[in-house]
């Protein structure tokens, strides 16, 4: 048996990166998933290589969550576990504009708590579930001229904890994984645009250099870690924050 046999599980942003990494965790424990992202061509993919559901919607527009909420329950049965991990890199000082402010809290803060405001309804008719929602590293740390991407990942951290408060009576725990540096598709991108190789980049201060292993993880070591939370093995486990980051918080 599957650590997740016959479970239903959204996660967003699932297209790709971290996303894609627990999408493939959780399709191999046995649960049937659904990935919600605005990306059509790699969502589209990544649905066809797994056999999942895909689900086109932006986090911040909440009819279009909702609509997509709702498909899932109407096409796989009642939803049961919720990833939020759909997030953008708006990563700026002081200098940051308000209109990527707005962007950045509207995905990476808003769209956790509104694809969660139309998800809960739906475990809580399943008699309860899990969420788990990816943090970061960067939700205790300070980085330079990072303010704007981690004050949104500080955002996420007492999130978890206020809605494993609200949602403890409902049987739904609430936890969060909290990642290092991620070989994810916008990790990526950050390195191509500086020319660094995956080994390159890991020498950064802001990635790999950071962390006691001096690496940078895979995303389905991420997917290991939320398998855990979404599973009964963690059924004593609310409100916290797992630390998956090489070490980096340790020093």
């Amino acid at each position: 048996m599957g650590r997740l046999d016959g479970k239903v599980a959204l996660v967003t942003g699932g297209a790709q990166g971290i996303g894609r990494g627990i999408a493939e965790v959780y399709a191999e424990a046995g649960a049937v998933v659904a990935i919600l992202d605005r990306d059509v061509e790699a969502g589209t993919a990544t649905a066809s290589e797994l056999g999942l559901l895909f689900l086109e919607a932006d986090v911040s527009d909440e009819p279009g969550v909702e609509q997509a909420v709702d498909r899932v329950a109407s096409e796989l049965g009642a939803l049961q576990i919720l990833v939020n991990n759909a997030a953008i890199f708006v990563l700026k000082g002081l200098e940051a504009s308000v209109e990527e402010w707005q962007r950045v809290m509207a995905v990476n803060i808003m769209g956790p708590a509104l694809v969660a405001k139309h998800a809960v309804p739906h475990i809580r008719d399943a008699g309860g579930g899990a969420i788990v929602n990816i943090g970061s590293v960067s939700s205790f740390i300070a980085q330079r001229e990072m303010l704007t991407y981690n004050a949104t990942k500080a955002a996420i951290a007492v999130m978890t904890r206020c809605l494993a408060l609200d949602l403890a009576n409902d049987n739904i725990r609430v936890n969060a994984v909290c990642p290092g540096a991620v070989w994810s598709s916008q990790v990526e991108r950050l390195a191509a645009e500086q020319g660094w190789t995956r080994e390159q980049a890991a020498l950064d201060p802001n990635l790999g250099a950071s962390q006691i292993m001096k690496r940078i993880a895979d995303p389905r070591e991420i997917g290991y870690a939320a398998l855990f939370l979404a599973s009964d093995e963690a059924s004593f486990v609310t409100g916290a924050h797992l630390m998956v980051d090489g070490g980096w918080t340790a020093l």
